[in-house]
């Protein structure tokens, strides 16, 4: 398994990765805190229609200063992370995760850490400190970030522009990484 900088001809690729979720339990966020419930059936991964518009994103995200890397093994992208480059609202201590993806077969193998820790590293030598993780609300995904020792941006103290609908707001800071 190689980790790489990913440049745009390997944008398409991501269909390729099994992105299925493991269990159907997700979080909702509520006065502040994490209740977890069931959701019925896992959710799907990465479909052919979100192919699209997501390389369309990561290639924006590239040309703007924005980071993307990937893992591959045996000439598949088995994995996929994205950051953005600084955002003027906030800082340039900040960065924001826009993807994280690990194929299904390649979990719990420490590849979305070592991918995580790449990113990091990068994003730190241009003066980032905190890493600013939309997380979807799927158990598996939120669980991941905080075994990563990522926290809860409490609602009241969250900027407008880190609220996204549909999504639970996470920070970690690059040095926990």
């Amino acid at each position: 398994m190689i980790l790489i900088r990913l440049t745009e001809e390997w944008f398409p690729r991501l269909v390729e990765l099994d992105t299925t979720l493991e269990r159907a339990a997700a979080y909702r966020l509520q006065d502040g805190l994490l209740h977890l419930q069931d959701q019925g059936a896992p959710e799907q991964g990465v479909s052919e229609s979100d192919l699209e518009p997501m390389c369309t994103q990561l290639q924006h995200l590239n040309q703007s200063g924005g980071l993307v890397m990937g893992a591959q093994a045996s000439g598949r992208l088995v994995a996929l992370a994205a950051m953005s480059g600084v955002v003027p609202e906030h800082g340039p201590a900040w960065r924001t995760l826009r993807h994280c993806y690990t194929d299904r077969q390649w979990r719990c193998k420490g590849l979305g850490s070592a991918l995580l820790r790449a990113l990091s590293r990068e994003a730190a030598r241009e003066g980032a400190e905190q890493l600013f993780i939309p997380s979807l609300p799927a158990a598996d995904t939120v669980d991941f970030w905080l075994r990563r020792r990522a926290s809860l941006m409490p609602p009241d103290q969250t900027a407008p522009s880190f609220r996204i609908p549909g999504t639970i707001p996470l920070k970690l800071a690059l040095a926990n990484i």
